[in-house]
């Protein structure tokens, strides 16, 4: 079944939106066990417990600071059937998130989002990242139905740090330069209407982010809401995740998430300081490479110095060699976007050595 889920039920990105997110909640379920990060908690819990009493939703608060991982799932499981809770509310960033998402589907309960930050679009995306409870990627899991609901609050997402929407600009660019890769073939008579939806839609994402992007950083340093802002948090979270819906998760050449996965997987001291869109990026570098497109690097690599984004391994701290390079080209191999013939063996190469220094 050619099935596609876009991503979310409901969204809602407005001034206030705490103060009736028990109301909203109340759709889903009326007892509510909310799980976040300690900061997200932190700047959020005085007008979400107050909007629960409000609408007398019943609920039960976790703090969270690990990663999502199989462990922690099963756990979140357990308690949330102990408490005897309907409704699963995530409170944070993109950990939380798909911590959250997972567990919520495993029960096949309503799963709310409240994203604190924009620095991913994991609120809204069906689908979860997992890691190891040390820090590694492990997998992902693919959901049959959409997020409930997500409510942003524009006050909650001024208290995010720059360093974090800008992680969130990257991650979105990269969904046009991930699709690009097969062009024209994205484009030709035969391919879905969804496929080219989603090339025309990461285009216009890429386009909007590249023209708001800098001017939302610098109006989020100044902590005032601004219309650039809005903009750029909704492409952020929202539209990024329509277009990762419309490619189903797979068909596009990632070598810029999967670049960020493999550092996860075979470096994590050295990656692990960095931010999601932020090893993203870094393997954007080698995708426009790997494209084809090594006229394009300066041009991302600016942008990326604006944001004070590493723009090499050495700026993480890996020295490059022989050897490190074989070992992610080994496990940049393992990726279903990999074609194992020689010249794509060989520009996969290139890319990896393109970013060493």
């Amino acid at each position: 079944m050619d099935s596609y889920r876009f991503g979310a039920g409901r969204y809602i990105q407005e001034n206030n939106a705490l103060d009736f997110c028990g109301e909203e909640i109340k759709r889903y379920g009326n007892k509510a066990y909310v799980i976040g990060g300690n900061t997200a908690i932190a700047v959020t819990e005085k007008r979400l417990c107050s909007s629960f009493e409000k609408y007398g939703l019943a609920y039960y608060m976790e703090r969270f600071s690990g990663y999502p991982s199989v462990q922690k799932i099963e756990g979140l499981k357990a308690v949330v059937k102990e408490k005897d809770c309907n409704v699963l509310v995530g409170v944070g960033g993109g950990r939380i998130m798909d911590l959250a998402k997972a567990a919520a589907f495993g029960l096949g309960i309503p799963i709310v989002a409240i994203p604190t930050q924009a620095a991913t679009c994991a609120a809204y995306s069906p689908l979860s990242v997992l890691y190891t409870p040390e820090g590694h990627s492990d997998n992902y899991i693919h959901f049959e139905y959409e997020v409930n609901a997500i409510i942003v609050d524009n006050q909650v997402m001024l208290t995010q740090s720059p360093r974090l929407l800008a992680s969130g600009i990257l991650d979105g660019m990269a969904k046009y330069i991930e699709i690009a890769t097969l062009h024209p073939k994205v484009l030709d008579g035969n391919t879905s209407i969804a496929r080219n939806s989603a090339f025309y839609m990461a285009k216009y994402t890429y386009d909007v982010l590249g023209q708001k992007g800098e001017k939302a950083v610098s109006d989020l340093k100044t902590g005032v809401w601004t219309k650039d802002l809005h903009d750029v948090i909704y492409v952020n979270i929202a539209l990024t995740g329509i277009v990762s819906a419309l490619m189903q998760g797979k068909g596009q050449t990632a070598l810029g998430h999967a670049f960020n996965n493999a550092l996860h997987r075979d470096f994590l001291e050295y990656i692990k300081k960095w931010l999601h869109g932020e090893g993203v990026a870094l393997g954007l570098l080698a995708q426009l490479v790997y494209n084809g497109e090594d006229d394009r690097v300066e041009e991302l690599k600016r942008l990326m110095k604006e944001f004070d984004m590493p723009c090499s391994l050495a700026e993480i701290g890996i020295n490059t060699s022989p050897e490190i390079n074989e070992k992610l080209f080994q496990r940049l191999c393992t990726y279903p976007f990999m074609t194992h013939d020689k010249e794509h063996e060989k520009l996969l190469k290139k890319a990896i050595e393109s970013v060493g220094e």
